[in-house]
Formats: structure tokens, sequence, C-alpha cells
């Protein structure tokens, strides 16, 4: 159930900063949230905390906008439309 919530969390908050970011910024960003990820991941509550709470969390901390009605990518990810 860790590992599925840590999972879910990085997805959704990695889709959050593809959305709002180039290559060049959001790799570096993709890294910061792994770190971050790592972090959180070791309290007791992780697993039983939202996920939806976790994202919007990381989403602040990492600068995005906040959307934690953000849901992991899925496989048409990058046929998105721009506008």
């Amino acid at each position: 159930r860790h590992a599925a919530t840590k999972a879910r969390v990085y997805a959704a908050v990695k889709t959050l900063i593809w959305n709002e970011h180039e290559a060049a910024e959001a790799e570096p960003l993709e890294d910061q949230l792994a770190e971050l990820l790592d972090d959180d991941a070791l309290a007791e509550d992780f697993a039983t905390t939202p996920v939806e709470r976790h994202v919007a969390r990381l989403a602040a901390d990492l600068k995005l906008s906040a959307n934690a009605e953000a849901e992991p990518p899925t496989q048409d990810t990058d046929r998105r439309s721009s506008g």
C-alpha cells in the first residue's frame, strides 16, 4: 500500500509539472519531487493520508498551480492539446 500511494502521488504531481513547464524546467522539478516524496514517505501516516493532500502540498512546495484533482498520466498524456 505504501508503494502504491507513493506511485500515485508521484504520477499526479509529475503530471502537474509537465503540464506547466517545458522539459528544461520540468526535469529538475521532477528530481526535486522525487527527493521530497522520499522524505514524505518516511512518515508513519504516509499511506493513510489521502493522495490529494500529498499532491496539494507537494504542488505548493514546488510552486505549481495546485490542482488537487490532477490524475496520474495515462498513455495519452503526450497527446494533450495545448489550448
